[in-house]
């Protein structure tokens, strides 16, 4: 199933057109959605609620503040795609890719299933992936200012953070509340301004680590000389 904006060429006629999404509404709720292609849609505020977009292909596509709550994005490509404020709480990502282009600034992804996925070089500014299950998941390049990583799994955050931090080396004013940090390799990571309350740093490389400003309120694992 191919989706394309209403100015596009097409060579053979699409099953849905831009108009008739405009008609419906854009409410996909519980749809089977598999191995469709999306490109060049006005999806602004749709609403793919429980959707199955496995397999799914979304290219040069505004997805700002849609709600994707518990989609399956199984194996979904998503390329030059707009998901700013987007819901995908407790969506299923899991091996999906996106490029560099993909901006998820304040999206939320709550408890969503990251396990496998490509998110590299993708835009997380501000998003909230509190809980969120980041195994086997690449995050090189990622921005991740501002994120609130609360509660995510600690072994992909000890994995993740040095390939970030290799990287980029900046979590200023990041929200790990109640992080699992625990022998996680933070050396020479700028945390300004982060908020660390209730976390776990025991065991923890915080060799060079930059805590100016940051809210320590009942860290754990954190040395006495790093203490304000």
């Amino acid at each position: 199933m191919n989706w394309k904006p209403k100015n596009a060429p097409r060579k053979s006629r699409a099953p849905r057109s831009a108009r008739t999404i405009a008609a419906l509404r854009k409410i996909f709720d519980e749809a089977d959605l598999r191995h469709s292609t999306f490109d060049g849609v006005d999806l602004r505020n749709a609403s793919f609620g429980r959707s199955n977009l496995a397999a799914a292909r979304f290219d040069y596509v505004d997805l700002s503040d849609a709600f994707m709550e518990e989609a399956d994005l199984t194996h979904t490509t998503i390329w030059h795609a707009n998901l700013t404020g987007a819901d995908l709480t407790y969506a299923k990502l899991h091996k999906a890719q996106l490029d560099s282009a993909v901006n998820l600034t304040k999206a939320t992804l709550v408890t969503a299933d990251l396990t496998g996925a490509y998110p590299d070089d993708a835009n997380l500014s501000n998003a909230a992936l509190i809980g969120a299950n980041l195994k086997g998941a690449s995050l090189t390049n990622a921005k991740l200012h501002g994120a609130r990583l609360s509660n995510v799994d600690q072994e992909a955050l000890a994995r993740e953070f040095r390939w970030y931090i290799d990287k980029n080396g900046n979590l200023a004013k990041a929200d790990l509340t109640g992080a699992d940090l625990t022998n996680a390799d933070l050396r020479g990571v700028d945390l300004t301004e982060a908020t660390l309350v209730d976390a776990n740093l025991r065991g923890a490389k915080l060799a060079g680590v930059k805590l100016t400003g940051a809210k320590l309120d009942g860290v754990r694992g954190l040395p006495p000389s790093l203490r304000p």
